[in-house]
Parts: C-alpha cells; structure tokens; sequence
C-alpha cells in the first residue's frame, strides 16, 4: 500500500471567471491530479464524502484555492483520496496577519455603529413626525381660508 500527501493547487479555476463549473472541474481536477500522481485510471479513484464536501461547502461558485490530500494506492490499483486529518478535524492552521485582529475588534466598533444609527433612527422618527404635523397644519389653514 501506497499512502501519499499531496497539497493540490484548485486555483486555475479561478482563472475562469465567475463562473457556475468551477466546484464540479475541481472534483474532476483531483481526479485526473490523482491519476497522474499514483499512475492508475480515472475509473479506479474513489473520492471519499468529506473531500467532496469540503470541496462544495462554499458553494458552486466557490471552492478552495487548496487543499491538503491524502492519496492511498492498494494493491488492486484503486486510489483513496481523502483529506489530510488535521482538515478533517477541522483544526485548519490560521496565520496570524493583521487582518485577523482587525477582525477580531470588529465587534466592538460594530456595537458603537449600532448605538449611533439607534440614536439617528430616534431623531429621524421626531423629526418626521414634527414633518407630518406641520404639513396636517398647513392642509387645515387651507381648509380654514376656504
């Protein structure tokens, strides 16, 4: 038995645009990436359910730019591709950058944007019913004229 661990480069499909194929070609990309790699047919490589949904999680539109795969080749010929296990985990590495704390203080910053917009809904309401009362005021002096 053959057990290999490969990163796989999906981000070729981007390269079509937005387009409505690219999680259906990137399923059809490791298949082909695992024949070529463990010399076997495209008829003899099974993906296993958690690459596929790991692959259409995002949607159609959007699959990963990468992905981390174990390739297991047994004695018949036939190729397991399965995710490495810390994806399958879900313990996916996150590098630290800058935008991940700016993230981080979001919520702060969101919860004083929340207060402002309360405070000009209030004012706004006031002000459109000190709008209505001055336009009823001046129908009635017109019906009062009349």
């Amino acid at each position: 038995m053959i057990e290999r661990v490969y990163t796989v480069n999906l981000s070729k499909l981007y390269a079509m645009g937005r387009h409505t194929e690219r999680a259906r070609k990137a399923i059809k990309m490791l298949r082909r990436f695992a024949s070529r790699h463990m010399k076997t047919d495209d008829e003899k490589i099974i993906i296993t359910q958690e690459v596929n949904e790991y692959v259409w999680r995002n949607g159609i539109q959007k699959p990963p730019k990468k992905l981390k795969l174990k390739l297991m080749k047994d004695k018949d010929g036939t190729v397991m591709v399965s995710l490495e296990s810390e994806i399958a985990d879900g313990k996916e590495k996150v590098k630290a950058t800058k935008k991940n704390k700016v993230k981080e203080q979001k919520p702060a910053a969101e919860k004083k944007k929340v207060e402002k917009e309360k405070v000009n809904n209030k004012n706004t309401k006031g002000k459109a019913k000190k709008r209505a009362a001055t336009k009823a005021d001046k129908v009635q002096s017109k019906n009062d004229k009349t």
